[in-house]
């Protein structure tokens, strides 16, 4: 079993790879990896509640934080939708193939990307290396909708070649298992 299973002072915080990587670049120092822990955690809390685990005053709390955003360190701070809780249950991975003989020059593998991006469901598109050139994911209501998705909407963009789908069971992040979806009973919304 790994180490981070076993001790209880680890299941509560951030993935620390990002933060030790930075601190071994010399990008920031000890205090600002506390700042930014402390904001990965929950960047709503107050610079008043970072400062004081951070065993420094407010404002300068409050100026370590603003040069890490002029740094690019930080490079927003935003809202992150919980899926599940916006009917969207279902979460899905799609390698997509592109053939730039049916593509013509018209649909070049970056415009692709982005017609695929622009489809309702699709929360990202990756161009990307290997036997296919896209990886798309997708957060959607309901098995059926992922079906019509692929064939009807994404499969008619020019230059797609094939798709493999896979099903996402649970996601972890920076060491957290993501809420899962409970609800699946609900009805399947009309086009």
């Amino acid at each position: 079993m790994s180490e981070w299973n076993t001790h209880e002072s680890l299941v509560h915080q951030p993935s620390n790879w990002l933060i030790d990587h930075l601190l071994e670049l010399n990008l920031i120092d000890k205090t600002d990896a506390v700042i930014l822990r402390e904001l990965l955690i929950d960047s709503r809390q107050s610079t008043q509640a970072i400062a004081n685990k951070a065993r420094i005053a407010r404002a300068t709390a409050h100026e370590r934080i603003k040069k890490l955003k002029e740094k690019g360190i930080i490079d927003r701070f935003t809202a992150k939708l919980n899926y599940n809780k916006c009917g969207l249950p279902l979460r899905a991975f799609i390698l997509v193939g592109y053939d730039a003989k049916t593509a013509g020059t018209e649909y070049r593998q970056a415009t692709v990307a982005k017609l695929i991006s622009r489809i309702r469901y699709v929360t990202r598109v990756n161009i990307i290396t290997g036997s296919h050139d896209f990886l798309v994911e997708i957060a959607i209501p309901h098995m059926n909708m992922l079906s019509d998705l692929i064939i009807e909407e994404m499969r008619n963009i020019p230059g797609i070649a094939n798709t493999i789908t896979m099903i996402s069971f649970d996601e972890y992040r920076d060491g957290f298992r993501q809420e899962r979806a409970t609800n699946f009973s609900k009805k399947v919304p009309n086009k």
